[in-house]
């Protein structure tokens, strides 16, 4: 595995360490840099910028909607992260 495929690995999979957590914050600062130009967080899915935000807001809206229908989400969200 190269440093491109571990790099998208932790960014959409949750393991519980460091590398995990840094890239969801890292996500979530870019969210928040794309609602201060754009003013909302409805990032496109082919976001030319960046088009892996608008996939990584899709996979946490997910993920989101399962756990609040209480089934079990294809990446886990920590309480931290829901919050």
């Amino acid at each position: 595995m190269d440093l491109a495929d571990a790099s998208r690995k932790d960014s959409t999979m949750a393991r519980g360490n460091g590398i995990v957590r840094k890239n969801f914050e890292e996500r979530c600062e870019q969210l928040l840099a794309f609602k201060d130009e754009f003013g909302h967080c409805d990032v496109p899915r082919k976001f030319s910028a960046d088009p892996s935000l608008g996939n990584w807001c899709r996979t946490m809206r997910g993920s989101y909607s399962k756990v609040q229908q209480g089934q079990t989400p294809h990446r886990n969200l920590t309480q931290d992260q829901i919050e």
